[in-house]
């Protein structure tokens, strides 16, 4: 799934596609030596290169870096901190995040760094790589913001039930937005009420038939 997702105006200037190096940084090796390959077939990209971490990325030369994209969440890199350190070394580069995170709140933080586009890990290798090349030419993906079209619940409430239909738990809905599991199992319940469901398929049939997920 791709969250931002509507073109708009041009963003950079200079008369032509931006042409250059490529940097991946994703914890997963297999998933970031994927997508630099994947990166790496581009007629715009030059190298791309795969590093696990921001320190390590921060260590490249910055003057050829054209695009550099990023995971959402690295293990004892908290994404507020070092996501504008990138954005800022990597002054003249195209930022995007690829991440599994459905968050609006990840979405809103990376956009606030200077990410140009947050894209779901699952998205599809073709589309993604075309999303990409629009990017380098100059085009502008701007926010597409999951809602609630009923306006029944509240952002937190959405987020959650966004993460549902990813078929995660309640603890691991917890440590994705740093909360408590009770406060987690709270929102669920008032959800489910707010619903007038009882399940979590109750849940999840509901927000399809209401365009959520």
């Amino acid at each position: 799934m791709l969250l931002f997702d509507h073109y708009g105006s041009t963003a950079f200037s200079g008369g032509g596609p931006l042409m250059g190096r490529a940097l991946i940084i994703d914890d997963h090796r297999l998933f970031g030596g994927g997508l630099a390959t994947l990166l790496g077939a581009l007629p715009e990209i030059t190298n791309a290169q795969y590093v696990e971490n921001p320190s390590t990325a921060l260590l490249e030369d910055p003057s050829d870096v054209v695009l550099v994209a990023a995971d959402f969440y690295v293990p004892g890199f908290p994404a507020t901190e070092w996501l504008p350190k990138l954005k800022k070394y990597f002054s003249n580069a195209i930022l995007v995040i690829v991440s599994s995170s459905l968050s609006r709140t990840d979405r809103d933080i990376s956009e606030e760094a200077g990410a140009v586009a947050f894209f779901e890990k699952h998205q599809h290798p073709e589309r993604f790589s075309e999303q990409i090349s629009r990017l380098l030419a100059g085009e502008v993906l701007r926010p597409t913001i999951p809602i609630d079209p009923t306006g029944r619940l509240s952002p937190r409430q959405l987020d959650i039930l966004i993460e549902l239909n990813r078929g995660m738990t309640s603890k691991s809905i917890a440590r994705h937005f740093n909360l408590s599991p009770e406060t987690v199992k709270t929102h669920i319940a008032r959800l489910y009420k707010e619903l007038n469901v009882s399940s979590r398929e109750e849940a999840l049939q509901w927000a399809h038939e209401n365009g959520i997920v």
